[in-house]
């Protein structure tokens, strides 16, 4: 013990200079300024920190498809998807590519280095996909490109009951009104269908009566390929107004097809049964016993799945006030942990 050090004056601190009551008695406006910029901070924070089962680790991946009616996976990896594999590989950022061409449809799976904006990139590529399309096949359809995984599975799946409407006309319903209101929310890069019926045109060929008018299936098939429809006809223009003119010539029911005329006097009525209905089911969906048509909710990369799932509980309760005639079930929901 140090008997030389001189004792402190009764009252004195020596702390005084950093002891924080004192600071806080002799400058409270400092002391206030800094807790609420504490305070704010921590606001800062909470509204920034995503709400989120994981953390966000998903690869930046968008992926095409397309389909091609009739074709086989032959023609569509040299007709269709190594064209456009070529284009797609001209955008940078590219980590791989990985295509599959199957019957009647192609699929291309792109991912990106990390880092690498997934907007920017989605962009990049529908413009070069936009680039080729007049090299790709005429009868080339539903040629889309999706901010997700072509194989990612649905977080949010939803069921769709009717007793009014009939298959056909759900899923048209479905496509024209429903799907457009789920796609718009964001994060949602798609909604597939399942058990989808669409409205088809069905030629049942007679082989018997075909070969006695000797005739072919190619035949019938070119007479249908040709089948008139609505066509713009061109315009008149004058000085105030322009009008545009359609050729009004659709073939939209069963005797209007079998009129058609395949050869001399020769109708697709003598050769054929012709009907309209829903076309053959690729799946089937089942809700507690009863048929029902789904569909399910692909998110995005690197968008939050929680978020997403809100969203969409909110706009299945608006569809079901909206249609009297059906009913939106959620059947299962990933972010329900």
């Amino acid at each position: 013990m140090n008997r030389n050090r001189p004792e402190p004056a009764p009252g004195d601190n020596p702390f005084q200079d950093s002891d924080l009551a004192s600071l806080s008695i002799r400058r409270p406006m400092l002391v206030l300024v800094l807790n609420l910029l504490i305070a704010l901070a921590g606001i800062a924070a909470i509204m920034s920190v995503e709400v989120r089962e994981l953390p966000d680790v998903d690869r930046p991946i968008v992926s095409v498809r397309g389909v091609l009616p009739g074709a086989s996976p032959e023609t569509m990896d040299s007709e269709v998807a190594s064209i456009v594999e070529g284009a797609v590989a001209r955008v940078s950022g590219i980590k791989n590519i990985r295509s599959s061409s199957e019957e009647n449809s192609f699929r291309i799976h792109i991912e990106f280095d990390p880092g690498v904006d997934l907007n920017g990139a989605a962009a990049d590529v529908r413009e070069a996909v936009s680039r080729v399309t007049r090299e790709l096949p005429d009868d080339i359809e539903s040629l889309t490109v999706i901010k997700a995984d072509n194989d990612a599975d649905p977080i949010v799946n939803i069921a769709v009951l009717s007793d009014k409407l009939s298959n056909e006309e759900l899923t048209m319903v479905l496509e024209k009104d429903i799907v457009p209101k789920l796609i718009s929310i964001p994060g949602v890069a798609d909604v597939p269908l399942f058990g989808e019926r669409r409205r088809v045109l069905r030629v049942v060929i007679d082989p018997m009566r075909l070969a006695s008018f000797g005739l072919s299936v190619s035949d019938i098939a070119e007479t249908l390929r040709a089948a008139p429809f609505d066509v713009p006809a061109g315009s008149f223009r004058s000085d105030d107004q322009e009008l545009l003119v359609r050729a009004d010539a659709s073939v939209v029911t069963e005797q209007q097809v079998k009129s058609l005329i395949i050869r001399d006097t020769t109708r697709i009525g003598d050769v054929a049964h012709v009907t309209f209905g829903p076309e053959d089911a690729n799946s089937l969906g089942y809700l507690n016993g009863r048929p029902v048509q789904g569909m399910g909710i692909v998110r995005q990369a690197q968008s939050n799945t929680i978020e997403i799932s809100a969203a969409v509980r909110q706009a299945v309760e608006e569809l079901n006030q909206r249609f009297d005639n059906l009913e939106l079930v959620i059947t299962e929901d990933s972010a329900i942990f």
